[in-house]
């Protein structure tokens, strides 16, 4: 139950690829450029005893037929998680990309615990209406319960 879904979201580049099937524009992560290629979604799993497992490497592209959108895929990819491992079981770690309302709706839905990568500088709104920095909430939240906080700038 307390096993780690790591998952992200990267791109397979083929800058040079002509007669590829689909070819979409894509953010080159290596070299921060635009560039033909595939969309991917990588999923690896972190047991309790420290094994990574890789569970999914899924290409796609937004510019095959019949596609709807990228949280479509999203979220087409982690229904093939509940299906091997149920909904709710382990906790998923993602990164910045994956903090849209139409991913954590799914998220909260389905009981799936997780962990989305924040940049401090970003608003949230609380319960209560409030508007507060997400590094101030955090602050105030370890300050409260006596914890120790160590984050990098």
């Amino acid at each position: 139950m307390d096993s780690l879904f790591i998952v992200d979201l990267s791109d397979l580049a083929k800058p040079y690829a002509k007669k590829m099937e689909n070819l979409a524009v894509v953010r080159d992560g290596d070299k921060g450029c635009s560039v033909t290629g595939y969309w991917c979604m990588e999923v690896y799993c972190l047991d309790k005893d420290g094994i990574i497992w890789p569970l999914i490497l899924w290409p796609y592209s937004l510019e095959a037929e019949g596609q709807l959108s990228e949280n479509a895929q999203i979220l087409k990819i982690l229904s093939l998680l509940d299906e091997q491992f149920g909904c709710g079981f382990g906790i998923y770690v993602c990164d910045r990309g994956f903090d849209r309302l139409n991913l954590i709706e799914p998220f909260l839905a389905c009981k799936r615990h997780f962990i989305i990568r924040q940049r401090g500088d970003r608003t949230v709104v609380l319960d209560n209406g409030v508007h507060m920095i997400l590094r101030d909430l955090v602050e105030h939240l370890f300050a409260a319960s006596g914890d120790w906080l160590v984050y990098e700038r």
